[in-house]
């Protein structure tokens, strides 16, 4: 018996791991496309927040700061 339920355990561990790595993917993705509706409300926070803490907000700002239109130049890039 508990052999059966240790495998019918590991196979149910599988298939959720594999749906939150998904739901993941899937949340990396869309944050920009939030973040570009409207980057003054939608910001690292609120979207740290929106998610459940998922991501922290530093991490949500790299990810969308092109689509926010915040990137940082780099340090060899003149000036405009």
């Amino acid at each position: 018996m508990a052999v059966e339920e240790l495998a019918a355990r590991a196979k149910s561990a599988k298939r959720h791991q594999a749906a939150a790595d998904e739901d993941l993917a899937r949340i990396r993705e869309l944050l920009p496309v939030v973040r570009a509706i409207d980057p003054k409300k939608y910001g690292p926070k609120t979207l740290e927040e929106l998610i459940l803490g998922l991501h922290d907000r530093s991490t949500i700002s790299r990810w969308t700061s092109e689509a926010a239109g915040t990137q940082r130049k780099k340090a060899d890039e003149p000036a405009a």
